[in-house]
């Protein structure tokens, strides 16, 4: 399978991942398509996703943590209930907001996840 296909397979499950990491669909989709446009310009980025998920995963938290000062509170929750659980979010760090996520919205196991 080629790592566009392999990639693509993830792809829904990434954005999802993105979405609940950042609070927004938009800016969740902003950080997924810099990684994707950061893959095609670096090689060894590009080499590193033949990893399979998780190696998917890590490089998007690569992406999010380089980005997350630049863009913190640009976009709003939507509703009550989802900017109740964004404030309750932002209480944890962001590495164990991470574990968490990824533990389980995604089943990421803990070695994976860490």
């Amino acid at each position: 399978m080629s790592l566009g296909n392999k990639v693509a397979a993830d792809l829904p499950f990434l954005r999802r991942y993105a979405r609940a990491l950042t609070g927004s669909q938009e800016l969740g989709d902003a950080h997924v398509r810099a990684l994707l446009e950061t893959a095609v310009a670096d090689p060894q980025l590009r080499a590193s996703l033949e990893g399979g998920r998780v190696a998917l995963y890590r490089a998007f938290n690569l992406v999010w943590s380089s980005a997350m000062a630049a863009t913190a509170g640009q976009d709003e929750p939507s509703g009550l209930h989802e900017a109740a659980a964004q404030a309750q979010l932002r209480k944890i760090t962001p590495l164990s907001r991470q574990a968490l996520l990824l533990t389980t919205l995604e089943d990421f196991s803990p070695t994976q996840a860490s």
